[in-house]
């Protein structure tokens, strides 16, 4: 952005004092989600961004964007708990009860609490319609039956969104509801898959046998849970898209300082043209990227950002950041291979981003079917 709000000064002096690399490559390391610094985040107020000032909130989805792009650049795993957090607050504020927004929002927002979404399934992934995980009426409870997969800090979430099917006849989207779960509730198990990134944070599979929660706990109408689903996917993918552009940020910024300080074939890397260009595009990458996703996110601010134009971002954003980590990876070269740089890290946490929260080939998806909506109807109608 052309100028910064005054809190991003202090949240950069916060994350350098409190989240230094070394830091952040030990919570990697150690596979540990940064669960003590999210407190201390949160206590500065930055959970509250974008929330009616009625529970302490400041400023709009711009800003809380604004600050997730700023953890992206210093701290991805902490950006990762932070960002379910303002997503899972939005969701309450237009979906939740008096009762769940009372419940929920305070621990979210001052950090108490970790949010997760155990949405795919095993044979359930972009197709949402095809989830398979029951919940049964019974009494004043529902009783969940069926497994998910992929569900990024669900074993020491405060509170998860389950998406469920609740109408048996209706194979489609209008027979899911969503329903707020606690992962302690009795019948729940989780199992930790290893993976490629995002060590810190951690994705598991989890298995809901006969499990009771109450009547209460839908999020949103029974039935209607696509609309929380999609309203939920909007904020997740725009907020993808700020880690992801600060992350960029930060790997141009220290392969930018390696290249100065690297010498080869009797001059510093960074006089080669060859490697300006790479960084050159990288570059140019970052600011097209900047710019929509901050037009997408003051329409989220506004009025409701479009699916399409969220899906547009997030992948574009993601791609940057999986081409900037394969780049500058290669311009440190055997350094860059190594965990004392943080480019093998990007690497692998950049691989998630253009799977998780939609897949660039599903976002395409959705791009060409808006796109073509209107000829295709031409077309029909000649024919």
């Amino acid at each position: 952005m052309n100028s910064d709000p005054e809190y991003v000064e202090p949240l950069r002096q916060f994350l350098s004092n409190e989240s230094p690399p070394e830091v952040v490559r030990l919570q990697d390391d150690e596979r540990k989600p940064p669960l003590d610094l999210l407190r201390k985040f949160a206590a500065l107020g930055y959970l509250t961004a974008g929330l009616p000032e009625e529970w302490g909130g400041f400023g709009s989805f711009v800003d809380a964007t604004r600050i997730m792009e700023e953890l992206g650049r210093g701290n991805l795993a902490l950006g990762h708990l932070a960002g379910r957090s303002v997503y899972a607050v939005q969701s309450l504020i237009h979906f939740g009860t008096t009762e769940q927004k009372q419940r929920w929002i305070p621990p979210l927002s001052n950090g108490e609490a970790v949010f997760s979404v155990a949405m795919t399934e095993p044979d359930a992934g972009s197709d949402a319609s095809a989830i398979r995980t029951r919940a049964i009426l019974d009494g004043d409870q529902w009783v969940i039956s069926g497994e998910k997969v992929f569900s990024s800090s669900f074993e020491y979430a405060g509170v998860a969104m389950v998406s469920v099917r609740t109408d048996p006849t209706d194979l489609g989207r209008t027979g899911i509801s969503t329903l707020l779960v606690e992962p302690s509730t009795a019948g729940i198990t989780c199992q930790r898959l290893e993976t490629l990134g995002d060590w810190a944070i951690g994705t598991y599979r989890v298995f809901f046998d006969d499990v009771r929660v109450p009547a209460s706990s839908v999020l949103g109408e029974v039935n209607h849970g696509w609309e929380v689903l999609s309203s939920h996917l909007v904020r997740e993918r725009l907020i993808m898209a700020a880690r992801a552009i600060g992350a960029t940020q930060s790997l141009l910024e220290v392969t930018s300082d390696y290249v100065c300080n690297r010498h080869q074939f009797g001059k510093a890397l960074s006089d080669h043209q060859a490697v300006q260009h790479k960084l050159a595009d990288i570059q140019l990458e970052l600011q097209v990227a900047r710019s929509a996703l901050y037009d997408v996110a003051r329409e989220e601010a506004d009025h409701g950002a479009e699916f399409v134009a969220a899906a547009s971002v997030k992948v574009f954003a993601s791609e940057m950041y999986l081409r900037a980590a394969n780049s500058c990876l290669q311009l440190t070269g055997g350094y860059g291979y190594t965990r004392d740089f943080p480019a093998e890290r990007h690497l692998r946490d950049a691989r998630v981003y253009v799977i998780g929260g939609g897949s660039s080939e599903v976002m395409r998806n959705i791009i060409a079917r808006e796109l073509l909506r209107e000829p295709r109807a031409r077309a029909r109608q000649g024919n």
